[in-house]
């Protein structure tokens, strides 16, 4: 269950992403008008959605490693704990 939220999760961001950038370009195009309104817009866009969606995907991988880790310490199935005995 906890994959399929982080994968709906994942999904989602990606598409708000092109949705963002495509809204920036817009909203540039209409501020300013023309070809560099919309420029402006959709870099500006790519900029707000690398660094807000990056930190979601920073926090998503921080607690995929750490569940990962503490599997492999308490001797997970994947057998990679200390060796018993």
């Amino acid at each position: 269950m906890r994959k399929l939220i982080v994968k709906s999760l994942e999904t989602i961001a990606y598409v708000a992403i092109v949705l963002i950038v495509i809204g920036s370009g817009i909203g540039g195009a209409s501020a300013m008008g023309g070809v560099t309104g919309f420029i402006v817009g959709v870099s500006g866009g790519a900029v707000f959605s690398i660094v807000t969606f990056g930190a979601l995907f920073l926090l998503i991988d921080i607690a995929e490693n750490t569940r990962r880790t503490a599997r492999g310490l308490d001797g997970g199935s994947h057998g990679s704990g200390p060796a018993a005995g």
